[in-house]
């Protein structure tokens, strides 16, 4: 994390705490702690839709910053194995442990990777994601986007049917039925969590069904599963669709 969004993340660090408690709220299971670092990457976007064109509130803009990281690792985490959704966050370990995860992966170094700030900083806020600390309030620039159900809920069901679109282009590629490069040249690198959806092997379409607790995957994410054994060239408009099915448009 260069110095300048350093200096920004730290100025708000207590309201970005605050804010991360109040997104995980009373049930801190692993895919809720997930939800609520997507709702902090959805915030800046929600603000700009409910504002236009206001600057972005700056602990908005942190709170951001502080969720892209933890999406990413999250992510790895929930297409692991199954019935990782449903566990509580802490049961999966403390800080410590994300510290020897976040090594053992090399997720703090290289181009792609997270954008990591200090290493006390990454382990207070996953304390507050894993409901180790005073259950949070949220900022006022936060609490005026409304429900944040509003705006994450569809930015979760469009982010599960790109993994299982990966995935299905996987499970193509290993058919041989779409060359090696296919996962590449169809990749959002923009979005972070995507990039990391690459990390778990042997990743299948259905393994999108992890990110969600058990047998809450959302309809569009079911439709998209129980139509992708076709060609990749048919896969790409199904995913387009449904995306945007998922999102409103």
């Amino acid at each position: 994390m260069n110095q300048t969004a350093l200096r920004q993340l730290t100025s708000c660090w207590s309201e970005v705490c605050s804010a991360a408690g109040w997104l995980v709220g009373p049930s801190p299971t692993a895919h809720r702690a997930w939800w609520a670092v997507l709702a902090g990457t959805a915030a800046p976007a929600a603000h700009a839709r409910v504002h236009p064109g206001e600057p972005i509130p700056r602990v908005l803009s942190s709170l951001y910053k502080a969720s892209l990281g933890f999406s990413q690792v999250l992510t790895a985490i929930l297409l692991a194995e199954d019935g990782v959704a449903d566990t509580p966050l802490v049961e999966l370990g403390d800080g410590s442990m994300l510290a020897e995860v976040l090594e053992r992966g090399r997720w703090l170094v290289g181009a792609e990777q997270v954008c990591a700030g200090p290493m006390p900083m990454i382990e207070a806020l996953y304390a507050v994601l894993a409901g180790q600390t005073t259950p949070g309030s949220a900022p006022p620039a936060l609490e005026a986007l409304g429900a944040p159900e509003a705006y994450t809920d569809p930015w979760m069901a469009w982010v599960g049917i790109q993994i299982a679109f990966l995935g299905a282009v996987r499970e193509a590629i290993g058919r041989g039925q779409a060359p090696d490069d296919a996962i590449d040249r169809h990749l959002r690198p923009s979005i972070p969590c995507l990039r990391s959806a690459l990390a778990v092997p042997d990743r299948r379409a259905a393994h999108a069904r992890r990110l969600f607790p058990t047998g809450r995957a959302p309809d569009v994410l079911e439709a998209f599963l129980e139509a992708c054994e076709v060609p990749v060239a048919a896969l790409l408009p199904l995913r387009d669709r449904l995306g945007a099915q998922a999102l409103g448009c």
